[in-house]
């Protein structure tokens, strides 16, 4: 049963009664108390997901962040979820389907560690579309060890710009040993909290999405024999759930099960022998049709891909209504079919 779409709306008419309640504990700082009055509404909506209440740094704002740990499905889902937020509460809160740039300092041991004393290189790597950066070592890091230094930067990165953006544009990290002094000599120096603006420059030049509106990344993959239907070539918001026998795609299903969820998948038999771009071709009109009926508000496409002689969509549903439109419209297109994923 697909029941998502109707689960977070009923979610949000409690919540816009109740938000005065916890905005009162929070500004006590009761937030252990505010959590656990949003708890078992949470539950009914995103079963095992962790979230945080925070208060922004504007007086009578704040927020809820949800934890999502990097999985693809989780950040998905909670897109749609933070998506529904009322109209009416857009000028208190924000709901976060990720850790935002909330620009603050961390302490670990007893220690500050500050973004503004923090300097890098940054480079870009265009054919990647990522942001390579190189780190001076400061005093506080100097004496740690190289995972503890990682972590810390990090933790650093992700306040400066986001979870989302950091996922989606930051490359490789290294320190600037003598062997990148001598290698990027020449090259400006930037302070950690100039790197948001940076990147911001950078996307505007290349033509990249900007940073806010990089929640979901799509990923490019190739050739990957193990994966259902012998895909040749594709593209995948959620690359877990390419190989439908590994553990995290199993995970990743039940996750979207919990919710009331469905997935489904749009296959479009092709001519023996065409070619992968023919495939391509006839494939395109297909996923242009489903891709507007979801964004009606009822879910997504997360792959698309070519296989031997067919063309495959994988679309995640939140809304039953939007699913039936999707089989109707199907139903009237030869050598389509919709089925469902278990």
């Amino acid at each position: 049963m697909i029941r998502y779409r109707e689960k977070i709306d009923s979610f949000m008419q409690w919540f816009e009664k109740e938000h005065g309640t916890m905005e009162a504990l929070m500004e006590k700082n009761e937030f252990r108390v505010a959590g656990e009055l949003l708890l078992p509404q949470m539950e009914k909506v995103l079963p095992g997901f962790s979230f945080r209440l925070i208060k922004l740094a504007q007086p009578g704002q704040y927020g809820l962040e949800l934890v999502t740990t990097l999985d693809s499905v989780k950040r998905l889902l909670a897109v749609f979820f933070c998506e529904r937020l009322p109209e009416s509460l857009r000028n208190q809160w924000q709901f976060y389907p990720g850790h935002p740039a909330l620009k603050q300092n961390w302490e670990k041991d007893g220690v500050c560690y500050r973004a503004e004393s923090l300097c890098l290189v940054a480079m870009v790597q265009k054919k990647q579309r990522r942001i390579a950066l190189f780190f001076e070592k400061n005093e506080h890091l100097a004496g740690l060890n190289e995972q503890d230094c990682f972590m810390i930067l990090y933790v650093l990165l992700t306040e400066q710009l986001g979870e989302a953006a950091v996922e989606a544009y930051i490359g490789p990290i290294q320190f600037l040993d003598r062997f990148n002094r001598l290698r990027l000599r020449g090259q400006p120096r930037i302070a950690l909290t100039e790197l948001q603006s940076w990147l911001m420059k950078q996307c505007r030049l290349h033509g990249w999405p900007q940073p806010e509106a990089s929640l979901l990344v799509a990923h490019p993959y190739v050739r990957r024999p193990a994966h259902s239907r012998d895909r040749i070539e594709g593209v995948s918001l959620c690359p877990e759930l390419l190989d439908p026998s590994s553990q995290e795609a199993r995970a990743a299903l039940q996750q979207i099960q919990a919710v009331e969820a469905g997935l489904f998948s749009a296959v479009l038999s092709c001519p023996k022998g065409s070619r992968p771009a023919d495939r391509k071709r006839q494939l395109e009109p297909v996923e242009k049709q489903i891709d507007a009926l979801l964004k009606q508000g009822g879910g997504q496409i997360i792959h698309s891909a070519v296989a031997r002689d067919r063309g495959m969509l994988e679309f995640l549903v939140i809304d039953p209504a939007v699913l039936k439109r999707i089989q109707d419209w199907a139903s009237g297109q030869p050598q389509l079919d919709i089925l469902e994923i278990r």
